[in-house]
Order: structure tokens, then sequence, then C-alpha cells
């Protein structure tokens, strides 16, 4: 995370944007495996499917280190593939965020209408493989 926190600082960061689907992505958070083998439980997948729109776009997250030598990521943002974004400030097509060690929900807008996120523990702690690209006729 912080090696995250320098590269977005300096605006280096790798985003990539693959349309999926539900079930694709799905089975691509079961079979994750993070840099030292740790997986993503049975149950939390399960939740997280419960709550997915059928279509998706996921921005992949990644850092020059990890995208260019071995095609690794550090997390992805789900957004709703079902719903048009509004403008500013519309966080409706926002699903949730997976980062290491964590999964983001968004919660509310405060006052100064800054988001603010719920956070809810991950089993993935450092980077993972990107995902195939085989889902995108979606």
């Amino acid at each position: 995370m912080k090696r995250l926190r320098n590269y977005v600082s300096g605006r280096k960061l790798i985003l990539r944007t693959v349309p999926n689907t539900k079930a694709d992505y799905l089975a691509h958070l079961s079979a994750m495996e993070d840099w030292q083998g740790a997986k993503e439980s049975p149950q939390t997948v399960e939740d997280i499917g419960s709550m997915l729109p059928d279509k998706l776009w996921i921005v992949e997250v990644s850092i020059p280190d990890l995208f260019s030598t071995n095609k690794r990521k550090l997390g992805e943002l789900l957004l709703d593939a079902t719903r048009p974004y509004t403008g500013e400030g519309d966080f409706g097509f926002f699903v949730l965020a997976r980062l290491p060690g964590v999964y983001a929900f968004f919660e509310r807008l405060d006052g100064r209408k800054h988001p603010r996120f719920l956070p809810v523990k991950s089993q993935i702690q450092r980077h993972t493989p990107v995902q195939s690209l085989r889902a995108a006729n979606t």
C-alpha cells in the first residue's frame, strides 16, 4: 500500500478498464491467488456476488514495476455497467474497490461532498494476476 500511495502521488498508476460480467468476475475472484498464495474465502466471494450487477466495468489498478514486468495488479475498481454516469459526485455506479487486504464500499458523501468508504477485510494481501481478456465480449 505504501508503494501504491507513492505511485498515486507521482501520478504513475496503470489503469486498465475491461468490460466484464458478474459470472466471469466471480470466477476470477474465486481462482485469484496473491503473490504468497492467499485466496479469498468462498463466503466473501458469495457475499460479493450477491451485490454485483450482471455487467461490470473492471478498472484494474497496477504500478509500472508489476504490470510491465509480470502482468500483475494491486486491485480493481468495480463499476456498474448497467447504470450511466451522471456527473461529478455520482457514486451510484460505484460497486466496490479491492486493494491489498481490503474491500472498500461507498458509504456516503460527507458534508464537504467527499466520499466516505466502508472498509471490509480481504484475505488477499499482495498483488495478483491481471484478469484474462477472454471475457471482453460482454
